[in-house]
C-alpha cells in the first residue's frame, strides 16, 4: 500500500497548530473557571484556598506551563509519527536482567491519572477520533485498526498535560487539582482539535467510509454461514425475522446461493488475497517466465500482443468511447495459456485502469488515451510484479506524469491541444514498440519529460527569460558553494593574514564566480577572464607574507601597482558597491604597509609559508565548476535573492520571489513532496487571500529553484527556493490539485474494490 507521507505530515502540522491554540484556550478558560469557583458560596474555606492557589499559579506561570505542554506534545508527536504501525520494541528473548527496572508507586499513580483522563478525552469525540485512526490505518495498508498506532491519540495529549504540570508543580495536591480542571477544559475543546485533523485527511482524498480487510478465516466463516440453515442469499447478513405484525406468518424458505454465485465469491476472495499479497509482500508474486516453443501459453501472449497492436492502430477508439468507457481484459484471459496468476494480475490491472477511466481530475479524452496503456502495463506487471512497490518505475511514472500534466488544463487551448497530441503520439509509439522491454517505457517517459520542459519553459517570452535567470542564479550559487569549499581546502594549511583570507573568501570570491567573468562565447567558468582572476591568488598570498630581504621587498613594491589595478578591474567588472570596494582596498593597503614595515601578521604555528612558485603550483589545478548543485548535506545550495534579482534585472523581467532559506528544516516528508513537485504539476497558489490556479513551469537543473506560473493572463510568476516551497506545501500556501499521484490513488481505489466497507456512525 503506498504511503502518503505528505498527507500525514500535513495532519501533523495541523495537530501542532491546533494543539497550540487548544492549550492557550484551555488555560484561559480554566483561569476563568477557577476564579468563578473561588467566588462561589458553596466551597469550603480550605477548598477556596486551594482553588485560589491554583488560580494564582496559572496567572504567574501560565505562559511557562503553556510552552512546556506544547513542547512535550511536539516531542511525543515526533516519536509517534516515527512508530506508526512499526514495532520498535525489543524481543523478550533479547532482554537481560540489566534491562529490567522496578516500577515505583509514582509511576503507577501517574499511569492511573493519565488513563482516567484518556478515557474522558476519548469519550469527548469518538467519531472524529475513530475516523482519524481509520485514516491512519488505511494509509499504511493495515487491515486492523489500532488506536495506539494513531499519532494523534488522546494519550499523547493527556501525557503532555500531565508531564508539563509535574515539571512545574511540586505540591501533589495542587498538581492533581490543576490536572483535573485543565483536563476537563481540554476535553470540551477536543472536537474542534480532532475535526481539524480529520478535515486534512478528507481534503486529501481519504474517504471517511474507510475500509478494512477481512481475514481469509473470516471470509471462510462467512461462506459457511451462507450455507447454514436460516442464512439469506447474501452471506454475512443476519437472517430476516418473521414479520411482527403477522405472528403466525409462515417463514420463507432460505435461499441458498447458486453454484455460480459461490464460484464468483471464491474468485472475489482469491483476487482479494492476490491484491493484498502483491501490494504488501514484495517478491511474493513471481514474474511470469517468457514462453517459447509454441506451447499453450504462447496463445495467451499472442492474444495480448494482438490486443496491443489493435490499440496502437485505433488511437481514436478509446477517445470516442468517452469518459464512461471501462476497458476489460476478459477476452484475453479466458482463452488457453493463461494461468491463475495471469488472470489475477489481469483482474488487478483491470481494476486499476477502471479508476483511471473514471478519475474526474483528468479530462475525458486524455483518460481514454491513458486507457490504451492497459495491455502494455499488464504485460509489464506480469514481467515485473514488484513494480507495484516502486514509485520510480518507468511504467508507473509514465502514467503518473501524463495524468499530472493533463490535470488543470483548459486555460490555453492551443497548449492543451499540443500536449494531447504529444501524449497520443507517445502512447502510440509505446504500443508499437513494447514487447517486454521496460526500456521502452523509460524512453517514452524521457521524451515526455523533455516535451513538458520545453512547452512550459518556452510558453511565452517572460517565462523563458525567467527560466534563463533561474538557471544562471543556480549556476552562480553552485559555483560559489563549490569554490568556497575549494578555497577552504587550499587556504586551510597556509599561514595567511586573516584580512587576506576574508578578502579572498569575500569580495574576490564574488569576482571569481560572477557570470561576467565568463567567456561569452564559451559561457564556462574556465574562461580567460576567470583564469586571470584565479591567477591573482598566488600573487596576493605571496604579497602578504614576511619579506626578509631587500630584493623581496623590491619585488613586492614592483608587484603592488599592477595587483591593485587588477583588483579594481575585477570590482568594476562585477559592479561591486563603491563603499565595499574601498573598504576591501583599504584592508589590503594596511596589510602591505605592515609587510613593508617588517611587521606582518605573525604566522600561525603549524601553518605553511610557501614561495611564489609553490603557491602557483598549488592553485594551478583549482577548478571553478557547479558540480551537482547540492551542498555537503545533499540538499540544494542556497541561491541568494540578490543574485536572482540581478539575473532577472539583466533580462528586464519581473517575478515574485519567495526565496528565504530558514523556513523549513529537513523532514521525512520532503521526499514525497519533491516526488510530486515536477514540471507540469497543477496547483492552487495562495496569493494574498485568494487561491489561484497555477502550474509548476520551471525547475532549475539541480532543484534549487521552482517557478509557478499562474494560469490567469498577466499574473507574475512566483519563484520559490527549495526550502520555501516545502514550507509553503506544509502550510498549504501551495496545494497540489492531486493529493497523490494517479497510480497511488488508483491503488487506494483498488483496495477499496477488493475490501469490505466499514461505515462509522455519525
Amino acid at each position: 500500500m503506498p504511503q502518503n507521507e505528505p498527507l500525514t505530515h500535513l495532519a501533523k502540522a495541523q495537530a501542532l497548530s491546533g494543539f497550540a491554540v487548544l492549550v492557550k484556550n484551555m488555560l484561559w478558560e480554566t483561569d476563568l473557571a477557577l476564579l468563578g469557583a473561588v467566588k462561589s458560596e458553596g466551597a469550603s474555606d480550605d477548598d477556596k484556598r486551594m482553588l485560589r492557589t491554583a488560580h494564582d499559579f496559572l496567572r504567574q506561570q501560565g505562559q511557562v506551563l503553556e510552552k512546556r505542554i506544547v513542547i512535550t506534545f511536539a516531542l511525543n508527536l515526533d516519536r509517534a509519527m516515527q512508530t506508526m504501525y512499526r514495532d520498535l520494541r525489543r524481543d523478550v528473548k533479547d532482554l537481560t536482567a540489566d534491562d529490567l527496572t522496578l516500577i515505583d508507586d509514582e509511576v503507577v499513580n501517574r499511569l492511573i491519572e493519565v488513563d482516567r483522563v484518556v478515557t474522558r478525552f476519548r469519550d469527548g469525540d469518538q467519531v472524529d477520533l475513530g475516523r482519524i485512526s481509520l485514516s491512519i490505518a488505511r494509509l499504511h495498508g493495515f487491515e486492523e485498526v489500532r488506536e495506539r498506532e494513531n499519532p494523534f491519540r488522546p494519550y499523547l495529549l493527556a501525557r503532555a498535560l500531565h508531564d508539563g504540570l509535574r515539571e512545574l508543580v511540586a505540591d501533589d495536591t495542587l498538581a492533581k487539582l490543576l490536572f483535573t480542571h485543565l483536563s476537563s477544559t481540554m476535553a470540551s475543546q477536543l472536537p474542534t482539535f480532532y475535526r481539524g485533523i480529520r478535515t486534512v485527511f478528507e481534503d486529501g482524498g481519504v474517504s471517511t467510509e474507510l475500509l478494512a480487510m477481512r481475514s481469509p478465516q473470516a471470509r471462510e466463516a462467512a461462506g459457511r454461514a451462507a450455507l447454514a440453515p436460516g442464512a439469506v442469499a447474501v452471506a454475512g447478513m443476519a437472517p430476516k425475522q418473521p414479520d411482527a405484525a403477522v405472528p403466525h406468518a409462515p417463514q420463507a424458505s432460505p435461499v441458498l446461493p447458486t453454484a455460480a454465485e459461490m464460484a464468483q465469491r471464491r474468485q472475489s476472495a482469491a483476487l482479494h488475497d492476490f491484491v493484498w499479497k502483491v501490494l504488501n509482500q514484495p517478491g511474493a508474486v513471481k514474474a511470469r517466465a517468457p514462453q517459447t516453443g509454441g506451447g499453450p501459453a504462447d496463445g495467451f501472449d499472442a492474444r495480448l500482443r494482438l490486443a496491443q497492436k489493435s490499440a496502437a492502430q485505433s488511437p481514436a477508439a478509446g477517445a470516442a468511447a468517452g469518459a464512461g468507457a471501462q476497458p476489460t481484459l476478459q477476452e484475453q484471459v479466458d482463452g488457453p495459456g493463461a494461468s491463475d496468476q495471469d488472470r489475477m494480475m489481469a483482474g488487478m490491472v483491470d481494476l486499476l485502469f477502471d479508476f483511471v477511466m473514471r478519475d474526474p481530475l483528468i479530462p475525458p479524452r486524455l483518460r481514454s488515451q491513458l486507457g490504451r496503456l492497459q495491455i502494455p502495463f499488464l504485460r509489464a506487471s506480469m514481467a515485473e510484479p514488484d513494480l507495484m512497490h516502486q514509485p520510480g518505475h518507468p511504467a508507473r511514472e509514465l502514467i503518473d506524469r501524463m495524468a499530472a500534466a493533463a490535470i488543470g488544463t483548459g486555460a490555453d487551448p492551443a497548449a492543451d491541444q499540443s500536449m494531447e497530441a504529444r501524449i497520443e503520439q507517445l502512447i502510440g509509439q509505446l504500443l508499437n514498440r513494447f514487447d517486454g522491454d521496460i526500456g521502452v517505457f523509460k524512453m517514452c517517459l524521457a521524451q515526455f519529460e523533455g516535451f513538458l520542459v520545453r512547452q512550459l519553459r518556452f510558453h511565452d517570452t517572460r517565462t523563458a527569460l525567467c527560466g534563463e535567470s533561474i538557471d544562471e542564479a543556480e549556476s552562480i550559487a553552485a559555483i560559489t558553494h563549490n569554490t568556497t569549499l575549494a578555497l577552504q581546502d587550499l587556504l586551510g594549511p597556509l599561514a595567511i593574514d586573516p584580512r587576506v583570507f576574508d578578502f579572498i573568501t569575500g569580495p574576490w570570491l564574488e569576482v571569481l564566480v560572477h557570470p561576467l567573468s565568463w567567456d561569452p562565447q564559451r559561457r564556462g567558468p574556465e574562461s580567460h577572464a576567470a583564469l586571470r582572476h584565479r591567477e591573482l591568488l598566488p600573487e596576493l598570498l605571496w604579497s602578504a607574507q614576511e619579506k626578509s630581504t631587500a630584493q623581496e621587498r623590491a619585488e613586492l613594491t614592483a608587484l603592488l601597482p599592477g595587483l591593485a589595478s587588477r583588483i579594481r578591474q575585477g570590482f568594476e567588472l562585477i559592479g561591486l558597491d563603491r563603499d565595499r570596494a574601498q573598504q576591501a582596498m583599504d584592508q589590503l593597503v594596511a596589510v602591505h604597509a605592515d609587510v613593508l614595515r617588517g611587521k606582518p601578521a605573525a604566522p600561525v604555528f603549524g601553518k605553511r609559508v610557501l614561495s611564489m612558485e609553490q603557491l602557483e603550483g598549488r592553485f594551478h589545478n583549482m577548478q571553478l565548476e557547479a558540480g551537482n548543485g547540492a551542498g555537503a548535506d545533499g540538499r540544494p545550495v542556497v541561491v541568494r535573492p540578490l543574485v536572482l534579482r540581478a539575473a532577472l534585472a539583466r533580462r528586464e523581467v519581473a517575478a515574485t520571489l519567495v526565496v528565504s532559506y530558514d523556513a523549513h528544516p529537513a523532514q521525512q516528508s520532503d521526499a514525497g513532496w519533491l516526488r510530486q513537485m515536477r514540471v507540469g504539476t497543477a496547483v492552487l497558489l495562495r496569493i494574498d487571500a485568494n487561491e489561484v490556479p497555477a502550474r509548476l513551469s520551471v525547475v532549475s537543473p539541480h532543484g534549487c529553484l521552482y517557478m509557478f506560473s499562474p494560469l490567469s493572463a498577466g499574473a507574475a510568476p512566483h519563484i520559490y527556493s527549495h526550502s520555501t516551497m516545502l514550507k509553503a506545501l506544509q502550510d498549504r500556501q501551495i496545494r497540489p490539485l492531486e493529493h497523490a499521484p494517479l497510480f497511488d490513488r488508483a491503488v487506494a481505489s483498488l483496495i477499496g474494490e477488493t475490501e469490505e466497507p466499514i461505515v462509522m456512525a455519525g
